[in-house]
Parts: structure tokens; C-alpha cells; sequence
């Protein structure tokens, strides 16, 4: 199996200044490559563009996770249409993505491998020439996905080992010590520099449904039937009112049809039913959800693990979500399983969203069709925010019912509110209210920044910061019940996050990381609350304080208030050219990693 290493440049070694991490104009051209997530997918090759030269989105086949299918290729400017306008900040450097799934980005940056066979021998995953039906890349430089890996994942990076990963695993890669398994990975650290985790976006997942559930056809005019909410979203999103309850008890089968007495009490004790319809009102709710390794689920799974009890959500039914979380649908809920409603299963959220979308098919004169339909997806996915990137599902979404007098719509201000605020906010590691560095840190602050584990929260419902030894809730899981303030956040939330080295082969491609994270975290294109990149896509900006301490960590140390910045540099967690860093000390991380290497 070939294995092409993460920091090999498709480039000539030229000398840049590393004033580029300020968005200066390029002499020369640096390129780099990278994929996963399909959450984020779109909106990060969006951000390239506005960066750099514009590339198109490259969309795995439908097999997972390589195998047959063929790869398509989506132009820019169908993603955000008119949504905002942006200035290309370097037409010097270019970056291409893949959007394959959070299992395979995770996979493409731990292995650093762009073979893609993982037990499919033959295929090949991404790139840019064509290859039995597949594109691929010369290299890799990043990941990305919607969950953060775990103190045991990253601790191959800085302890030793080998990274294992079993034929025919779907996605999932072991990260132990030790040589099972059909293909084997050196550990990384030596070659690449520090692993770090750099969180890229705030995630609320969405329960999601077609507002049609039935198609009359008795008197011979079809006559379609619509879901009634009572207090509809103001901004055309739906409106259906569920509680964490509800949720899960439609996730675990036991509540099975729009006509359960739990959903008519929500809302406002008026029936889902049409006011047109007079006929017996049963309406089957079918769920879908995805087949590969994916960020989404992951999201779904930790909140559902976290509050699906009598505690959080006053749920006491069975549970098949797990507290250790999942980045596929537990066993139990899909066909075959235990549940007695399943969920159908799809690889990517466009495969699940065409399902929850399909029209109704007109029945014989004489006869009715009832379908309805529902899953848990992106909010980019449903309305409002498909109306300004090109998906055309019209999907809506549920409110969820926090208490009496907090009801939310998944939307990126709601979902932000998941982080806390004052005293309850969730910030950085070793991190002052602000983000700034500090060996003091304020009270939402935990772990060590030098514990890439410690910047993400992973798919499990408990977050371990310092390399294991401490264990608490993950507040993102369960935000409404762990963040105690005034605040209530959005229920169902995670984070995107690129999964990266600090060494970088050729000063071309360091000057390109570096500008374009730089710019990722600072430009108001991307951030700006209601109308950046993020926020119209339905996903939201990371807290100020977390865009802060990520800028002066990894990208610009010197960025930091004198009386921390020596203690920042001296982790060495910054991205560097390889082979440049001094003997020791700040930068000492990349001077072991030889040019080629």
C-alpha cells in the first residue's frame, strides 16, 4: 500500500516570510490538501475561496469508506449565494477539500495515508486525478471533523506506538499501542511535529421533517396534507415543539406517530393533524439517519447518551445511546436491531436529507398516501439556512422545549449559548476569561494546552483533561444541565474541529496554513454573528475567547501580552516550518524534522 506523507508540498522549496499569517499578498504559490467532515465541507471550502485561489468542493462517491462510487466536483458559488461578499486575501495559495465524512478526516490525518485503500484494495479516497472513478491528492496536510479525540487517541502522538487500522472497518481506526490489524502506522509525532486540535465551528444538530405528511386522493384532486404547528418559527424554519424527552423517546422506538398524546401536549395541546384533514389522524414517523463514521451522529449520540434519563430529561425508558458515545447509531436502533421503529440508515447527510425530502407520491383516485419522515441532520440542511446555499430540501426543523418559558430553535446564537457566559462560560485551557494564556486560569478553564485532548470535547458524555487524570461532564453534551447561568443553550451541540501537525514541509505550505487558519479565525467574513459565513450556513463562530487563544497558540505567539508569552512559546504548539525550529526551546519541535522527511 502506498503511504504518502501528511507534509510533503506539492511545491519547490522557496523561502516565504511568515508575514503571510497576516494575510500579506504571496511571491509564490503554496498548496496544501486536506478533507473530512461533510458538515462543515461546504463552508470550509467557502472560507478557502475567500482566502486563497478558488477551488471546487470534491464530494466522495457513495461508498464508504472508498470503494465503488464516483466522486463529483462542486463549483463555489452555489454553496452561499449572494450571502456575502468576500475578498481573496492571497491568490498565492490555494487549498483543496474533500468531503468524505469526519471518520475518513480523522483517518487522513492520523495516518497521514492518501492511498484510502483501508481494506479496499484498488480504491483510492481523494485527489486530483482520476482513478477508477475516484480523484486523488498527492498529500495531506489536514483533517477535519466534528468531534475531538480523546486523551487515549492523542496520546500515540506524544507517547509512541502504532496506529492500527482493521480491514474493512468502516471508518474507524484503532488508536492503541501495537501492530493489529491490516495496515499499521508509524506514530507520527517524530515526522510531523505536535498533534493539535483546532476547534473551526459551533455544530447544532437539528430533528428535521418535510412539512407534508399525506396526500388525499379520494375525490380525485390530489389534496395535500400539512403538519399543524401551532406557533410556526418566524423566519419559515417550522416550528414543531419536542422536549429531550420526546427526542428520546423517538430515537429509542417508543414513540413511533405524529398523533402520540407527548406531542400534541407540547404543543400547546393542539393535534399535529391539518385542519383540512377529517380523516383518523395515524401518520407512522419513519427516522433516518447516517451509515459512515460520521461527526453528525457523533453529536446526536453524545447528547442523547447524556440526557436521555429522569435526571436531564425526565426520560425513563431504555437507553441504547450509550455514555462512551459513537460515531454511528448504536446496533439497537437500526434495522435488525431492538428498536421497533429503526432508523434507515445513509451515507452523508445529502443521502439522509434527499430521503427525508422525498415527495409524496399521488395515490390512485380513491385512495391516500401517508409518509412523513425524520431525521437528525445539519441545520445548513434545513430552512432558514438552505435558502442561501443552494440545498433545496426545504426541511424544517423542531424546536426544543427547555422549560416553560425556553423553547429553541437550532440556530447558531442558541447553539452559541450552549457555551455559557460570565462565570459558567466554557473557555480554553489555561485560559483568563479573555482567552489569553495564564498558569491561573478562570473557572470554565480546563486541562493543559499542551493536551490537544483538551481543546475538543470527544464523542463520550465525560471530557478527561490531563492526559486522563481528570474526569467531568462534558458540557456539551448536556449544556442545559451542567451550565448552571441565566443562559440556556441549544441541547444538541458540538463542534468541528481540524485535526493537524505543527511541522510543514517547504515554506510554502507553512506560509499557507498559517495564513489561511489565520485568516479562518480572524476575518469577519467567517465570524460576524448574523451575517459572516458560518452564521448564514446555520452554524456559529467560536467564542472570542476561544478565536483568541487559538490565534496566539498555533498561528502567532507573539500575538500574546508580554507577561505570558514566553510560557506559550515555550510549548512549542505553533505551526513552523520544518527543519527551522532552533535546537531547543520555542520552535524546538520542528528542527528535528528534516526537509523530505
Amino acid at each position: 500500500m502506498t503511504r504518502t506523507k501528511l507534509l510533503m508540498g506539492a511545491t519547490a522549496l522557496i523561502s516565504v516570510s511568515l508575514a503571510l499569517a497576516s494575510g500579506a499578498q504571496a511571491v509564490v504559490t503554496g498548496t496544501v490538501y486536506g478533507g473530512g467532515s461533510t458538515l462543515i465541507g461546504p463552508y470550509l471550502r467557502q472560507a478557502e475561496d475567500c482566502y486563497g485561489t478558488k477551488n471546487d468542493l470534491v464530494v466522495q462517491g457513495s461508498a464508504y469508506p472508498y470503494g465503488a462510487g464516483t466522486d463529483t466536483f462542486i463549483t463555489e458559488p452555489v454553496f452561499i449565494s449572494g450571502a456575502f461578499n468576500c475578498t481573496v486575501s492571497s491568490t498565492a495559495n490555494e487549498l483543496f477539500y474533500v468531503n468524505a465524512g469526519s471518520g475518513n478526516g480523522e483517518l487522513m490525518a492520523v495516518t497521514h495515508d492518501v492511498d484510502g485503500t483501508k481494506g479496499t484494495p484498488g480504491a483510492v479516497d481523494v485527489g486530483v486525478t482520476s482513478d477508477s472513478g475516484h480523484v486523488q491528492f498527492p498529500s495531506v496536510q489536514y483533517g477535519a471533523g466534528d468531534y475531538g479525540l480523546d486523551y487515549k487517541e492523542t496520546a500515540i502522538y506524544r507517547l509512541g506506538g502504532t496506529l492500527s487500522q482493521t480491514a474493512g472497518n468502516s471508518g474507524t481506526v484503532s488508536l492503541s499501542p501495537g501492530t493489529g490489524g491490516a495496515f499499521t502506522y508509524a506514530n507520527p509525532e517524530p515526522l510531523y511535529g505536535n498533534f493539535i486540535q483546532v476547534p473551526l465551528s459551533i455544530d447544532p444538530v437539528a430533528m428535521a421533517f418535510p412539512s407534508a405528511y399525506a396526500i388525499d386522493n379520494t375525490s380525485g384532486t390530489p389534496v395535500t396534507y400539512h403538519v399543524h404547528i401551532k406557533t410556526p418559527n418566524a423566519d419559515g424554519s417550522g416550528g414543531l415543539v419536542m422536549d429531550m424527552k420526546t427526542v428520546c423517546s423517538i430515537a429509542n422506538g417508543l414513540i413511533t406517530n405524529l398523533n402520540d398524546p407527548a406531542l400534541t401536549a407540547l404543543n400547546g395541546g393542539v393535534s399535529l393533524q391539518d385542519t383540512a384533514d377529517h380523516t383518523v389522524f395515524s401518520v407512522p414517523i419513519s427516522l433516518a439517519g447516517r451509515s459512515d463514521s460520521s461527526g453528525t451522529t457523533s453529536i446526536f449520540f453524545r447528547a442523547l447518551a447524556a440526557q436521555c434519563n429522569s435526571t436531564s430529561s425526565g426520560y425513563t425508558g431504555v437507553n441504547y445511546f450509550t455514555a462512551g458515545g459513537g460515531k454511528k447509531l448504536p446496533a439497537a436502533v437500526r434495522a435488525g436491531g431492538l428498536s421497533p421503529n429503526p432508523f434507515s440508515v445513509f451515507t452523508g447527510s445529502t443521502l439522509v436529507a434527499a430521503y427525508v425530502a422525498t415527495p409524496i407520491t399521488v395515490p390512485p383516485v380513491g385512495s391516500e398516501t401517508v409518509q412523513f419522515r425524520m431525521a437528525y441532520i445539519g441545520t445548513d440542511y434545513t430552512l432558514p439556512a438552505s435558502l442561501h446555499n443552494g440545498l433545496t430540501y426545504g426541511l424544517n426543523v423542531a424546536n426544543i422545549k427547555l422549560s416553560a418559558k425556553v423553547v429553541l430553535e437550532p440556530t447558531a446564537k442558541n447553539a452559541l449559548a450552549s457555551f455559557g457566559t460570565g462565570l459558567n462560560a466554557l473557555l480554553p485551557p489555561q485560559s483568563d476569561g479573555s482567552g489569553h494564556f495564564t498558569s491561573t486560569p478562570a473557572a470554565g478553564s480546563k486541562g493543559h494546552r499542551a493536551n490537544p485532548e483538551d481543546w475538543a470535547q470527544p464523542i463520550a458524555t465525560t471530557v478527561s483533561y490531563d492526559g486522563g487524570v481528570t474526569f467531568v461532564n462534558t458540557p456539551l453534551a448536556d449544556p442545559d444541565h451542567n451550565i448552571t447561568g441565566v443562559t440556556k443553550g441549544y441541547p444538541m451541540v458540538g463542534t468541528t474541529n481540524l485535526f493537524m501537525n505543527t511541522c510543514y514541509n517547504g515554506a510554502n505550505e507553512t506560509a499557507a496554513m498559517l495564513g489561511f487558519v489565520h485568516y479562518y479565525l480572524t476575518s469577519t467574513t467567517i465570524k460576524t454573528a448574523t451575517t459572516g459565513l458560518l452564521a448564514v450556513s446555520g452554524l456559529g463562530a467560536m467564542p472570542t475567547p476561544w478565536l483568541t487563544a487559538e490565534n496566539n497558540t498555533f498561528i502567532s505567539p507573539s500575538s500574546e501580552p508580554i507577561a505570558s508569552r514566553a510560557a506559550l512559546q515555550a510549548l512549542n504548539l505553533n505551526i513552523l516550518q520544518a527543519g527551522t525550529g532552533p535546537a531547543s526551546g520555542t520552535g524546538s519541535q520542528c528542527n528535528a524534522v528534516a526537509p523530505g522527511a
